[in-house]
């Protein structure tokens, strides 16, 4: 493909060269015949333009892959270094996944399946949570939950809850949320604490903040890696950009 490119460039370059020293302008009638030239040459091989369409995308592709990259470069203790984030699959993973949650977003259930059997079938990836309420003040409380069963009950407990504020839906009920925790293990009295405590509300205003940063609007956000993905992606597309990363 890039041949045929390079060929029109050729192709071009030798029609100017033939029409016009290089040493001075064209007239009306060179860049006339110029003209004619070169649409002459796009009519017998139309599929060049299709050709350089390509090509740009793929530019532009790369360019937005670079940009991306040096945003996460830009905030790597944000992204690894919060205590706050959750974090499940292998704590020492040399491949690490980040994910931008809304317990509210239905995608992001949906998304749950493939992450978790992303982390079963790679036992050196990690995965980092950072819970991003954008759908609500419901979608507030469940994070802030969330966060401090993580904060207080540890990854199992954390895990427990994930599951059932997905698949009842986040009920902001104070009363079911203390029971919920009393159900895997953390003293209700201590979540209700937690969860009204500044370092929490610190935390989601964190997320929100790094979500903004990197240019995550809703939800859910990946990265895995370097590679930002907005939106939902299926687990064969997590295996591809994973091998992406392996050998490049």
């Amino acid at each position: 493909m890039r041949k045929r490119i390079y060929g029109l460039a050729t192709a071009l370059t030798l029609i100017y060269a033939g029409v016009v020293a290089a040493d001075t302008q064209m007239t009306a009638e060179e860049r006339t015949r110029f003209g004619a030239e070169v649409r002459a040459y796009l009519l017998e091989n139309p599929e060049v333009l299709e050709e350089a369409r390509q090509v740009l995308e793929e530019r532009r592709a790369a360019a937005a892959a670079e940009r991306d990259a040096q945003l996460v470069a830009d905030h790597l203790e944000e992204l690894y270094g919060d205590p706050l984030s959750p974090m499940l699959g292998n704590p020492d993973g040399t491949l690490t996944v980040v994910k931008f949650n809304d317990f509210n977003c239905g995608h992001c259930r949906a998304t749950e399946p493939d992450l978790a059997r992303f982390l079963e079938e790679n036992p050196d990836a990690r995965l980092i949570i950072k819970e991003f309420p954008v759908l609500g003040p419901q979608s507030v409380v469940a994070a802030s939950f969330a966060v401090a069963i993580w904060d207080l009950g540890g990854p199992e407990a954390y895990e427990a809850v994930k599951e059932r504020l997905f698949e009842d839906g986040p009920d902001p009920d104070a009363q079911a949320l203390r029971d919920m925790a009393a159900e895997v293990g953390v003293d209700p009295d201590a979540l209700t604490a937690r969860m009204g405590s500044e370092e929490v509300r610190a935390h989601l205003q964190r997320n929100v903040n790094l979500a903004a940063a990197l240019e995550i609007q809703g939800t859910p956000g990946l990265l895995f890696e370097d590679v930002i993905i907005r939106g939902r992606i299926p687990y064969e597309m997590m295996v591809q950009v994973r091998d992406h990363l392996k050998n490049r």
